[in-house]
């Protein structure tokens, strides 16, 4: 995948998974995000709607070095980073927000990372909002997918069988009020170039490098589309069980030429006895 893949990343906002009663593993996912409106934007706003939890949050403006003292940012990490000019509100164990030094323009954007731990894999759902000086707030326009990763044992006990399943995610299926989160204009969504790193070492599984994949490359169908609820599920073969799986791809909606690019990331979580999605959804098996 070419660096502008991880330089232009986005958020659909997105999540990969492992299974139900699995330890709450720690989950990575970057993205890049345009400010939507015509307005200055004065600050961002990221918020696990179903349970989970923020560890830790990294934002910095779009600049081609990323260095400390970008005077749009007022703050960055969770816990705070030394590397980094200032420290970011952790409003409550699942929100997290950026108050910036300076507005941003329209089309300004923010390389957001987040690690988090969502406690029902199967249930995430994000609300992510960029804020402005007369108090009301927008949403990114994005498109949301959810990326869950299930693995299976195998006899080999240093081997698990791994799936992976899109969901063009709607809130209401959570149990998420409209009032919070209106999706009943929800587009269907289209995945382009998507791509999936296997067997990544864990040396590096941390929020600043999980994105720099050193697996094997599994190659998914080359395009295709997803409406509002609707998932697909593709095999992965096996993956070392002490390993990461990275998924890349860019998303738009339907019928429109922007696309964003996505990064994601979970572990693999050995002593899970089931799988949340394999069985659930038609099942592709990508050319190797």
């Amino acid at each position: 995948m070419k660096n502008r893949y991880w330089f232009c990343t986005l958020l659909a906002i997105v999540m990969i998974a492992s299974l139900p009663g699995s330890s709450f593993a720690q989950t990575f996912i970057r993205a890049t995000l345009p400010n939507p409106s015509h307005e200055p934007a004065t600050g961002y706003r990221f918020q696990i709607l179903t349970p989970g939890e923020v560890l830790e949050a990294v934002a910095q403006t779009d600049k081609s070095q990323q260095v400390a003292g970008d005077a749009h940012l007022l703050g960055v990490s969770l816990p705070s980073n030394s590397k980094l000019a200032a420290t970011s509100v952790h409003e409550n164990s699942s929100t997290v927000s950026f108050p910036f030094q300076r507005p941003i323009a329209t089309n300004d954007r923010i390389d957001l990372r987040v690690s988090f731990t969502p406690k029902e894999y199967w249930k995430v759902y994000f609300k992510d909002v960029f804020q402005y000086a007369d108090g009301h707030t927008e949403r990114s326009k994005i498109p949301y997918a959810a990326f869950f990763i299930s693995y299976e044992p195998v006899k080999d006990s240093n081997k698990l069988k791994a799936s992976l399943t899109i969901v063009n995610n709607v809130a209401t299926s959570y149990g998420i009020s409209k009032s919070v989160a209106n999706d009943d204009q929800r587009r269907p969504i289209t995945f382009h170039n998507a791509s999936v790193y296997i067997n990544n070492k864990m040396d590096h599984y941390d929020i600043q490098h999980f994105d720099r994949p050193d697996g094997q490359k599994v190659e998914l169908p080359s395009s295709f589309t997803l409406k509002a609820g609707e998932a697909q599920t593709f095999d992965l073969g096996l993956v070392d069980s002490k390993s990461y799986v990275l998924t890349l791809s860019e998303i738009s909606y339907e019928g429109e030429n922007d696309r964003y690019p996505i990064a994601c990331s979970h572990p693999t979580d050995p002593g899970t006895s089931e799988s949340a999605a394999a069985t659930k959804y038609r099942i592709y098996t990508p050319s190797k």
